[in-house]
């Protein structure tokens, strides 16, 4: 461990910072969130690890560019951690939905992350951060599409087709990225 403590800035390399170990919090949060909707837990307690695992996307973040602590094992958490919370809430809604189209919906949210995270491949770090916003956008909604279902404020048909939409603002944004790489290869 640095000798400066905790809270000093890292090395890129470095595993053991706060952010990584809010990112990996998250990852707890989720699996009580997996396991409150499995065991019929109540609405307020199911919301409650949402909210915490989705604080934890929040949190970590902030806290890496704060305490100067970004690293590389934090920018492979960070996404697998959004991408887990986001197949645990669309799992927790198809639980609770038999409608086809809901599976359908969640099949193509699923395959529009697939393509968000390919495009991000080889992305120049300016363009990942120009996206950034589309990507923050897209999990906020989700989040809140998803306790309106879960709080029955929104059926859950409306609450995954909004979620629908903000996976394509994601992958809008995804794309924008892409291009503008082609488009500065191009000017070179």
């Amino acid at each position: 461990m640095n000798e400066k403590g905790i809270f000093a800035p890292k090395d890129k390399s470095a595993i053991w910072t706060i952010p990584n170990l809010i990112t990996a919090s998250g990852f707890i949060f989720i699996g009580l969130y997996v396991k409150s909707f499995f065991c019929g837990s109540s609405a307020g307690v199911i919301l409650l690890f949402l909210f915490l695992a989705g604080m934890t996307d929040a949190l970590d973040g902030i806290s890496a560019r704060f305490l100067k602590q970004e690293t590389i094992i934090g920018e492979i958490l960070d996404p697998a951690r959004d991408r887990a919370l986001m197949l645990a809430v669309l799992l927790h809604l198809a639980r609770k939905s038999s409608d086809s189209f809901v599976g359908l919906a969640i099949l193509a949210i699923f395959v529009f992350e697939i393509q968000v995270m390919l495009l991000h491949i080889g992305m120049p770090v300016d363009n990942r951060k120009m996206c950034h916003l589309y990507g923050k956008t897209r999990q906020a909604g989700h989040l809140f599409c998803a306790t309106l279902a879960i709080l029955e404020v929104a059926s859950i048909e409306i609450a995954i087709f909004a979620m629908l939409i903000f996976s394509i603002i994601a992958l809008h944004g995804a794309i924008i990225g892409r291009l503008a790489k082609k488009e500065e290869r191009r000017m070179v």
